[in-house]
């Protein structure tokens, strides 16, 4: 299970809700364990009671949940389908297992997904209560077409929920610290075997190539192939391969992302082929030396925005005095940007289980960048790496 049940209770109670109604991809993922592509546009709901969260409900269209029923892929055992699709029985089919729970799925009355909402949260005693219901995945007509019949028809208040589930998924649980710490250390690997590959002459593609290769290899899926060359480097997570050509003395930048069972990864390596000159090695050692300061900060109790001016202040001492970021990091989890955001004035404390990204780089127009990015699980006293390889700035032969 990857919903921390513990944590949602706690911040239901804080805001004075009853209940929360997931809507949007990684929320309906995080509450449910399913992997909702949103590939047809329906509409799904997890309903998620505060006085017994256990006793949640999983709503999908009736063509979607066929493949949950009887199954282990949702620890919810309540799934309520709605809507029309058209699935026949041979006179002579066995209805044994699944293909029986689908079939009476199949056979039960149905309703449009709205109505299917409204008699959920009618069953789990929500009348007169106050939901919080996440606006991040529900267009504003449908939003508002909800929460109408919220009010109308239960009785109840409605609020927004996007940041309550923002803010429960700050801190992980033992299975979302696993697949961040596999996903990153993957990454890792790639980034690794990109860099030895590269070679002069040496094309964008090819280097790309044997990142995503090694990536796929493993079971992670490579989501943002930020690669940049030489000057170009400066260039912020393009979609395509850089189109230059490898030279020598030339940065190799990456600052990749990938997904392992929906969780990011968000890497940044520098390479250099052959002996870097003295101002590659100069900018690499501040942004480095920024980004230690901040790593060592890290532990519960701290600040955000604490770990930010650690990040620019220690940057500014080891040689980039003019140094400043917007921010110097992020959360990561089912969203590569998850909370708390490492800017200037984000006073959000850091708990045990938060997993934080730290980066600084240095992006200058003539020169290219500099980088080091790494994912950090906060523990009971202070941090542990989740991504390992080495640091420093890598020389090509």
């Amino acid at each position: 299970m990857l919903l921390n049940i513990d944590r949602a209770i706690s911040v239901m109670e804080r805001r004075g809700l009853d209940a929360l109604i997931a809507t949007a991809p990684p929320n309906i993922n995080y509450s449910s364990d399913i992997k909702h592509l949103n590939l047809t546009r329906s509409r799904l709901f997890v309903v998620l009671p505060k006085d017994d969260l256990k006793d949640s409900a999983l709503l999908m269209p009736l063509g979607d949940i066929r493949d949950v029923v009887g199954t282990d892929h949702t620890w919810i055992r309540d799934l309520r389908p709605s809507g029309n699709f058209y699935i026949y029985k041979e006179e002579n089919a066995s209805l044994d297992g699944q293909a029986g729970a689908i079939w009476d799925k199949v056979e039960a009355p149905r309703t449009d997904d709205i109505s299917n909402l409204m008699e959920t949260l009618r069953d789990k005693g929500l009348t007169k209560k106050r939901i919080g219901l996440d606006e991040s995945g529900l267009i504003k007509d449908v939003y508002e077409a909800i929460e109408s019949r919220i009010k109308d028809e239960l009785n109840a208040t409605v609020e927004g929920a996007f940041s309550a589930f923002r803010e429960i998924r700050m801190v992980k649980t033992e299975e979302e610290v696993k697949r961040l710490r596999y996903c990153a250390q993957v990454t890792e690997k790639a980034i690794g075997v990109s860099l030895e590959s590269a070679r002069e002459g040496s094309s964008g593609d090819e280097i790309a190539a044997a990142f995503m290769k090694k990536a796929w290899e493993n079971g992670v899926t490579p989501r943002s192939e930020g690669i940049g060359l030489g000057e170009f480097a400066f260039l912020n997570n393009r979609q395509t391969p850089p189109p230059q050509i490898l030279k020598k003395g030339d940065l190799i930048r990456f600052d990749v992302s990938c997904t392992y069972e929906s969780y990011y990864s968000d890497i940044a390596r520098i390479g250099v082929l052959g002996e870097p000159n003295s101002q590659q090695k100069s900018y690499y050692e501040a942004v480095k030396a920024g980004a230690d300061a901040a790593i060592e900060l890290i532990r519960p109790g701290v600040k955000a925005s604490e770990i930010f001016q650690a990040a620019v202040d220690g940057t500014r001492k080891a040689g980039l005095p003019t140094f400043d970021r917007s921010h110097c990091g992020h959360g990561i989890g089912l969203e590569m940007y998850d909370e708390p955001v490492i800017y200037p004035h984000n006073e959000t404390v850091l708990e045990k289980n938060m997993v934080i990204n730290i980066e600084n780089p240095f992006y200058s127009i003539g020169f290219g960048a500099a980088q080091v990015e790494d994912t950090i699980l906060v523990t009971n006293d202070g941090s542990e790496m989740l991504s390992t390889s080495d640091r420093d700035l890598r020389i090509i032969r």
